[in-house]
């Protein structure tokens, strides 16, 4: 975390700005998150965090607040001294790049291994992720990615271990499992990783045109 933030001399632009603008959960995914009972506890709200994360980690740029904080809604005032007037406003500037992630459906598969005393459990998630930038003279946002992302993971755990298998460890796996997916394919984009791409079900090929562009755009907040 500190070697990501403290970067003062790379100079991000004060003028081009990237945000996550929109996190939302499918009905179909939502409704295996709440047959595994931890619906109470990941939340859109909470993907958007973990997706934000995971951008600004793979993608090496600053992001707008994915949702506005307590002190930004309400517009705290700020007074240093008398020599200073307070500020009584403090607004999210509107985002030139936008991401948008969509949890399209989660699964989660179980097998038992008698002989090897284990019980061998994989969980899988499919995001949509989408790449846009803002036109501002009025026309339809010009989308740049619109892919499907699909990757999974085992977790072994002993037989006799299974009370460990709950709803807590679900959601903190599935948590996980998101991040992974969208660094590993942000890892495999960026860095034309064939094998990394394929991990998370996406070809290269169909990537390829899109990469000039995001480059550009992502240089912008950088500089």
């Amino acid at each position: 975390m500190l070697g990501r933030f403290n970067r003062w001399d790379r100079g991000y632009s004060s003028n081009y700005f990237a945000r996550l603008i929109k996190a939302t959960i499918h009905r179909d995914a939502q409704t295996k998150i709440e047959n595994l009972g931890f619906v109470k506890r990941y939340t859109a709200e909470f993907l958007g965090f973990t997706s934000s994360t995971a951008l600004c980690d793979i993608l090496n740029i600053p992001l707008l607040p994915f949702q506005e904080t307590d002190a930004l809604a309400k517009r705290y005032a700020v007074k240093f001294s008398d020599d200073l007037a307070a500020q009584t406003v403090i607004d999210v500037p509107d985002a030139d790049l936008k991401f948008e992630v969509v949890l399209r459906d989660i699964d989660k598969s179980s097998v038992v291994s008698s002989y090897r005393s284990t019980a061998n459990i994989t969980r899988t998630v499919v995001l949509r992720f989408i790449v846009s930038e803002v036109d501002f003279s009025g026309g339809n946002d010009r989308q740049i990615i619109n892919t499907v992302l699909r990757y999974s993971a085992g977790d072994k755990l002993a037989i006799r271990s299974r009370e460990d298998d709950t709803p807590e460890r679900d959601y903190v796996m599935f948590d996980r499992l998101i991040y992974r997916t969208l660094t590993t394919f942000l890892s495999g984009l960026i860095g034309s990783d064939e094998s990394a791409l394929a991990d998370v079900n996406v070809k290269r090929s169909a990537m390829e045109p899109s990469l000039p562009k995001l480059s550009e755009l992502l240089k912008r907040t950088r500089t």
